[in-house]
């Protein structure tokens, strides 16, 4: 398969995805009104889309990383440079249909609470003035929220 076909193939799976999404079959309850209606409708087709996209999702989370290492493994064994130095893009391997290139972000750094603590009292700062640099250098930050849409069959 080449690049075209490949590009090809994808749209028509996504198309096929978005229209079962869109075409999901969803019967009102009796009685309600139809802003009712449209609302229970536009929950449902999320329901719809949360389940299709996180099985996918799933799936191609796995491929992706299996193929990473495929991706290595051969570039190894066609002896090509695979090391990669940060804020730099490197073109591993290329032919007629695909470019392979790896980019590795520029290094950060950060600093080990604790450690800077332990390291604060051995240079003999004070514990109080530690503790009220440790809290007014602190941030809440707010936890995951994981969504989950199970089928009732």
């Amino acid at each position: 398969m080449n690049s075209m076909d490949t590009r090809m193939f994808l749209s028509n799976c996504v198309g096929a995805i978005d229209n079962l999404i869109m075409h999901d079959e969803f019967v009102a309850p009796d009685g309600a009104t139809n802003e009712e209606a449209a609302l229970l409708h536009d929950m449902h087709k999320a329901m719809t889309s949360f389940i299709v996209s996180s099985h996918i999702r799933t799936h191609t989370n796995r491929l992706y990383e299996q193929s990473k290492k495929a991706l290595e493994t051969c570039s190894v064994y066609l002896g090509a440079k695979t090391a990669t130095e940060p804020g730099k893009t490197n073109v591993i391997y290329s032919n007629p249909d695909y470019v392979f290139t790896k980019r590795q972000n520029i290094s950060t750094k950060s600093v080990d609470v604790k450690a800077l603590t332990i390291a604060l009292h051995q240079l003999g700062v004070d514990t109080d003035i530690i503790n009220k640099a440790t809290k007014a250098a602190t941030k809440e930050r707010k936890g995951s929220v994981f969504y989950s849409v199970t089928t009732n069959y």
